[in-house]
């Protein structure tokens, strides 16, 4: 765990410095804690040996509310704890108003799944509330990609992930900015792109099944293994998973499919865009409504395609058009001397 009590306070384990003598004491069943720390993983609590603590979270749970309704009445916002509706049978965490809008908010530190988060939204916008979900420090470390995306908002017209921090007392809006290959700088890129080359030859070297459909139609059209795609098939853009599978893999797949076309081929704007989803399996986004969905999940398809026109393999203009092939690399050990020359290494 990654909080316990020391002199009556709440510490965290990242900010412990294990050569001072402390007695820590576990929140939730007030037991003995020591501080475990190492190169090999981050810093945590946890019980002495032949100890158990089935508590949950519940104290640090009790703090964040605390901390959101003092946070909400600074801003001049009344709200309300733990008020139960008994129309739905749902009971948010602090329910306020703001601007004539009844707004719930879940703070959230235990496992929830897509189905149960699901209900609970659609609980609260059958009575007109809206809702805002704040993560606590147990989803702080090793997010997964699907994890994420289950609880990504939109904040100030950006894809945000909300988490509640307990030591500044406010909410804290993860961001992924979209950053040019220009503002990142043309060496920074190619590290980039050398790094995902090598890691796909490893992938690729252990048989990822994910990978074995990949790889078995990439051969099949006379290319070598997936580490020589095309540059084009590389995302250098931090953003946030919104895909089952990573970005690499499904660019790799729109340019298979676009292979099998022919030179000259043109689509209509919908019919190119019907063809990018014909690739892809979208992550759930329950925390979104359907034209927030809709429009980050356009966005990403309409990067790719100008991607694909700067590439010089599509022309845009009122329709789509094939004008060229994506070119993949003879070998992998051509691939990376390709890069490393172009990084200068």
């Amino acid at each position: 765990m990654q909080t316990a009590l020391w002199n009556d306070q709440l510490v965290w384990a990242q900010n412990e410095v294990k050569k001072t003598q402390r007695t820590y004491y576990c929140p939730d069943c007030g037991q003995r804690v020591h501080l475990c720390q190492g190169s090999d993983h981050r810093p945590y609590f946890a019980h002495y040996a032949k100890r158990r603590c089935d508590a949950n979270e519940t104290i640090i749970h009790q703090l964040g509310k605390h901390q959101i309704e003092r946070w909400l009445a600074l801003q001049g916002w009344s709200s309300y704890s733990e008020v139960y509706l008994p129309t739905v049978r749902q009971r948010p965490d602090v329910l306020t108003r703001i601007n004539d809008q009844w707004i719930a908010i879940e703070f959230q530190c235990s496992p929830l799944s897509v189905k149960r988060l699901i209900e609970r939204n659609q609980g609260y916008a059958k009575l007109g509330i809206a809702y805002r979900w704040f993560l606590g420090p147990t989803y702080a470390h090793q997010l997964r990609p699907y994890k994420a995306a289950q609880f990504l908002q939109w904040h100030e017209q950006q894809l945000t992930l909300p988490f509640w921090d307990l030591s500044r007392q406010q909410p804290n809006y993860q961001r992924k900015r979209p950053i040019s290959r220009i503002e990142m700088g043309r060496q920074d890129v190619w590290q980039v792109l050398i790094q995902q080359t090598r890691q796909l030859q490893r992938q690729v070297y252990f048989a990822a099944p994910r990978l074995r459909r990949l790889a078995d139609q990439a051969y099949l059209m006379g290319h070598g293994t997936l580490s020589t795609c095309p540059l084009v098939a590389h995302d250098t853009h931090p953003q946030w998973d919104l895909m089952a599978e990573s970005p690499l893999e499904w660019r790799v797949s729109v340019i298979l499919s676009l292979e099998q076309c022919t030179l000259g081929q043109g689509w209509s704007w919908s019919e190119w865009y019907d063809l990018l989803n014909q690739s892809v399996k979208w992550l759930p986004l329950p925390c979104l409504s359907p034209a927030q969905i809709n429009l980050v999940r356009h966005r990403l398809l309409a990067c790719y395609t100008q991607e694909l026109a700067l590439a010089g393999i599509i022309r845009c203009q009122t329709q789509v058009k094939i004008i060229q092939r994506p070119r993949w690399f003879k070998s992998y050990e051509h691939k990376l001397g390709y890069l490393k020359q172009l990084a200068n290494i």
